[in-house]
Parts: C-alpha cells; structure tokens; sequence
C-alpha cells in the first residue's frame, strides 16, 4: 500500500525511482518503535509489570531479561545509542519512569562495560534504593577488605569514623572536644550511600548543604609493624572548616597489617 502511493507520487511528478527508495527507508525507518530491555535482575514481578506496562502504552516494545549487570552500573541507568531521535526517546523513558517513581541517576551512550546497543534500542537497568548497597559490595577489590565497614578519619578537623551500613545509609560520628567541660560532644550526621562507577562515594544527607563525594583508592605505608595496606576514600573539592561539610569532609581510611 505505501509502496503503491510513492509509485503514484513519482508518476505525477516524474522523480527518478532511487527517490522513492529513499523516502520509503526513510518513512519506515522513523517509523520504528524503540525496543527497551529491560535488566529486571532485582526487581519483582509486581514492578516488572508496572514498567513494561507504562512503556507499552507508550507504543515501545519492551524485552525483560534477569542478566548480570556491568560492574560500573550500581544505580538506576539508561543506555542508548546515538541515533535520530534516541535523546528525545530516551527523555520520554525517563519522564514516564519518573510517574512510577523510578528516578534515572545516569544515562550512557552506546555502552556500560561490555553492554552496548544499536539504533532504536535501550538499555534500562534499574536497582532499587534497598539492594544498591549489597550490589556495591560486590565491587572487584584490590585488597580483601569488606565495602561494608568502619572507616576512620585520617585529617579531620575532629576525630571522626565513617560507618557504611548494609541497608543503604550512613553515619559520621563527630567527636568535638569542649574544652569548657573538659569532655567530647558527639554529633551525628546520617544520610544514604552510594557508589558509583566502582570507586565514587556519595553521600547525602538533609543535615549537610552538599553531596559529599569521594574517590576509592587503594593505598599502601610502610610502619614499624609491617606494611601497612587498605582502601581511602579522598575529598573530590574543598569545602569551608566553618560548616559542618568542612568539618567531616576528610580522608577516611581503613587497613590491615601484612
């Protein structure tokens, strides 16, 4: 039928024949639907439907698998290739996730790790706020030292522990000397963890003004007992001694002997 129209198109005005190849690929290449797969690997059947269904709707073809994530994705992301009008659909994922609640932290072009795709197809991978952490620990490790743990500040301004929980939270622990009373005030800063690309933390918490980011590093010292060996996390930017980022805003380590 389309192929029949271009014919009475070209008769009447007379365009030479390779034209009309070009506007029936064309017409039928704009024409096809984008196919999202969807990477349901945490996700329950319930949330399995609810997204499939609100991306059906709107008329993309949605393929759901349970295969292993790359190891640079630990949040929510969408990859795509570069194509015409992959950024607008790409934007239209997003805005109907965002109606079910489901916020997009990255999005890629072409690949994450050894996943990549071709023109008129994505890759959504969602991990939901309750699993991030436990799929963090599982990050390649130089040293065989837990994600999970205790980490003390090497250069605060006051002696203070990073604590990464299980569950996805965090917890500074401040000790302040008052000198007036001759005894340590703690205070407390709480907030949510995450690590992206394998070796940035973020946290973020309503009792602090910015997000707090920092790079993973291995790092090794000689001491008298040894060599010493563990993992840092190192300040991304500066921020004022005044406030209270500035304040818990340090080196954190943690070690073994060997």
């Amino acid at each position: 039928m389309l192929f029949t129209f271009f014919k009475i198109i070209i008769k009447t005005m007379k365009l030479p024949v390779v034209f009309l190849y070009f506007l029936l690929f064309t017409t039928v290449g704009c024409s096809s639907p984008s196919t999202v797969h969807l990477y349901a690997k945490f996700l329950k059947q319930a949330e399995i439907n609810k997204i499939k269904n609100s991306l059906t709707q709107a008329e993309m073809l949605v393929e759901v698998n349970r295969l292993p994530f790359p190891n640079s994705i630990g949040d929510n992301t969408l990859i795509y290739a570069p194509s015409k009008g992959s950024k607008q659909q790409a934007e239209q994922v997003m805005n109907l996730l965002n109606q079910l609640g489901i916020v997009i932290d990255n999005t890629g072009l072409i690949l994450a790790s050894n996943h990549s795709f071709s023109a008129n197809n994505m890759g959504l991978y969602i991990v939901p706020d309750d699993i991030v952490a436990r799929n963090a620990i599982h990050v390649e490790q130089k040293y065989n030292i837990p994600l999970i743990n205790e980490y003390a500040a090497r250069d605060c301004q006051n002696t203070s522990t990073l604590i990464l929980q299980k569950n996805g939270q965090f917890r500074i622990e401040e000790d302040i000397w008052d000198a007036s009373r001759k005894l340590y005030n703690e205070h407390v800063f709480k907030g949510t963890w995450k690590l992206k690309e394998g070796n940035f933390l973020f946290l973020a918490s309503q009792q602090l003004d910015f997000t707090l980011i920092f790079e993973r590093a291995p790092f090794s010292r000689k001491i008298e007992e040894g060599l010493l060996q563990g993992y840092q996390f190192l300040p991304m930017t500066t921020y004022s001694k005044m406030n209270n980022a500035g304040r818990i805003y340090c080196t954190y380590e943690i070690s073994q002997v060997l």
